[in-house]
């Protein structure tokens, strides 16, 4: 994944093996990967050391899984699980909800920060 410094004008690449999303909630931030066997990383953009991990899924992840990223929280889409994560990025990728679906949520996007 590449990520943009837009203050000092440089994009910096970070290796991740299998990523299948990616997000940030922005300068200072790090960087939430999804990686294919359903584990989200958090990542330091400076070093591109990790800094915590989560399985948020029991296998592979299924179809096109989403990380969407507000102020405080990220929700990560577990197809097939049928479920969204609420993720505390800020607190060492603690879950702080979990949202049991009888739908498979493989379109999401979050409204009304």
């Amino acid at each position: 994944m590449w990520t943009l410094d837009i203050r000092k004008k440089t994009w910096t690449r970070t290796a991740v093996d299998d990523a299948v999303a990616v997000n940030t909630a922005g300068e200072g931030s790090a960087l939430l990967v999804l990686t294919r066997d359903g584990v989200l990383h958090s990542i330091d953009p400076v070093s591109g050391a990790q800094t915590a991990h989560l399985a948020v899924s029991g296998g592979p992840v299924e179809g096109q899984p989403v990380i969407r990223i507000d102020p405080d929280r990220a929700y990560v889409n577990d197809i097939g699980g049928r479920k969204v994560h609420e993720i505390a990025y800020n607190d060492n990728l603690r879950v702080a909800r979990t949202f049991a679906l009888d739908i498979a949520p493989s379109l999401m996007v979050e409204t009304g920060l």
